[in-house]
């Protein structure tokens, strides 16, 4: 009966010990996995910044967009009129 009990504490103790190099192993892995998130998290932070950052220079290209189309309507506007001074000065130098 001695036996069978010391097999049985033998067992439980390599047990033990085995559950408890798991656990060691799981803590482990569970801590990088952490850690991991923590550094996706803090790179999906700069990711969202670069996102608003793009957004706001897209919205300022099309802003400029339509300012150099309008300014260049107003330029083609004063060329025109600049060409109808100079002819209507050239009849009536004639």
């Amino acid at each position: 009966m001695t036996i069978e009990i010391t097999t049985i504490q033998q067992t439980s103790a390599l047990q033990i010990t085995r559950a408890g190099d798991e656990t060691r192993e799981l803590r482990s892995r569970l801590q990088s996995a952490q850690q991991d998130s923590e550094e996706l998290r803090r790179r999906l932070k700069d990711v969202d910044g670069l996102h608003d950052k793009l957004s706001d220079y897209e919205n300022k290209m099309s802003f400029l967009t339509k300012e150099i189309e309008r300014l260049n309507i107003v330029l083609k506007a004063k060329v025109d009129e600049v060409a109808n001074l100079q002819k209507a000065h050239h009849d009536l130098a004639e």
